[in-house]
């Protein structure tokens, strides 16, 4: 049996590391490893049976000595590391999930270790890669899987030769498990006739500087909206709750993130309204679809790949003046919607069904 290492930066409760655990818990044609650079709450979800190594430069002065080492081109703490496990579980192949990986990439150059990619990133995403590593990656993986097809197309259009299509994946039995209908969140919304959920980081990708207008927009139908989704320390997400508050927009709800109440909190949802503008493929989305809850999303990316009539609205992206009527309709009915269609689209993305498929594509090139 084939075995891979996947890397993966961080193994928080974002759709690109959801994605990963679950491809990861689901193996059966290949022998799976994991890599995660940082001590994220998803690895206490990984399979014991799976090998889990994690990132040891936490302490400050490895950290400077890895920067003193890279810097004289020597072979730092998190290199001998990486040789560590390359020596110990001997991959046939490493995955590094997603491009924010600048580490490893490094390490991979000095080793000529055989590599690829399953990439979550649209434009803005390719900020936080250096030049030069993007060019490694083309140059050298062995091939690249994109989670939709325009990020297959970025890739492709760059010169990439070897590049496959994958679409994330949802977990549909453990959504089964963990929704609880006794939610207590429910009491807190009962003023509104309408719910709408949003599930993401509060950044500028995820549209969360439109929150204030979309607020007001729901405000006239008497609707709310619940954003889950992890806080940060940066000055765009203190201007839109100053503003929220300054503006008395008591309809927003923050749950912040969530790990057991999450489906529950989704669940008190009417709707599924997603705000990113720029999302490759939102596995979130899927979720929402699995649900039943109808959705309406910008042009932001993948939600164009998925959304069939019968399932919401895609409006033109970041477009306020567009996004208010498909609200009204919605909620008024105009616009007809089947939830069984929903559901069985989310179904179609069952990991159980299409783990054989990333297993195939990975194993073709072994």
């Amino acid at each position: 049996m084939k075995r891979v290492l996947f890397i993966s930066p961080y193994m928080g409760r974002t759709g690109s590391e959801k994605a990963i655990l679950q491809i990861i818990n689901n193996c059966t044609l290949i022998q799976p490893a994991l890599f995660s650079g940082q001590n994220g709450t998803l690895l206490n979800e990984v399979i014991q049976s799976i090998p889990v190594y994690i990132n040891p430069l936490t302490n400050i002065n490895k950290n400077r000595i890895q920067r003193i080492n890279n810097k004289f081109g020597l072979k730092t703490p998190l290199d001998k590391y990486l040789d560590k496990i390359q020596k110990e579980f001997q991959p046939d192949l490493w995955i590094l999930n997603t491009l924010v990986n600048n580490s490893v990439i490094e390490y991979l150059k000095k080793s000529g270790l055989s590599f690829a990619v399953w990439s979550h990133e649209l434009f803005s995403s390719f900020e936080n890669i250096s030049g030069s590593d993007l060019a490694y990656i083309i140059d050298n993986a062995k091939f690249i899987i994109g989670c939709s097809v325009q990020v297959c197309q970025q890739f492709e259009k760059a010169g990439a030769k070897k590049v496959e299509l994958f679409y994330e994946t949802i977990d549909i039995s453990k959504i089964k498990e963990a929704i609880n209908t006794s939610n207590k969140s429910q009491k807190q919304l009962g003023k509104y006739k309408h719910v709408f959920v949003m599930s993401g980081q509060k950044g500028f990708r995820k549209g969360f500087h439109l929150l204030p207008e979309i607020a007001q927009i729901l405000a006239n139908q008497k609707a709310a909206l619940v954003w889950m989704g992890k806080s940060n320390d940066y000055g765009l997400e203190e201007l839109i709750n100053r503003q929220i508050k300054n503006l008395k927009l008591e309809n927003v709800f923050f749950t912040n993130e969530l790990s057991d109440d999450y489906y529950n909190w989704f669940e008190t949802a009417d709707y599924f309204l997603l705000t990113s503008i720029e999302d490759p493929y939102p596995l979130v989305m899927l979720e929402a679809a699995y649900l039943q809850k109808p959705i309406i999303a910008f042009n932001s990316g993948g939600a164009n790949e998925f959304i069939k009539q019968g399932m919401g609205t895609v409006v033109t992206n970041s477009d306020i003046s567009a996004l208010e009527p498909a609200i009204s309709e919605l909620i008024e009915g105009k616009t007809i919607i089947d939830k069984n269609l929903l559901r069985s689209e989310a179904e179609r993305h069952d990991i159980k069904i299409r783990i054989k498929e990333f297993e195939k594509i990975v194993l073709s090139y072994l």
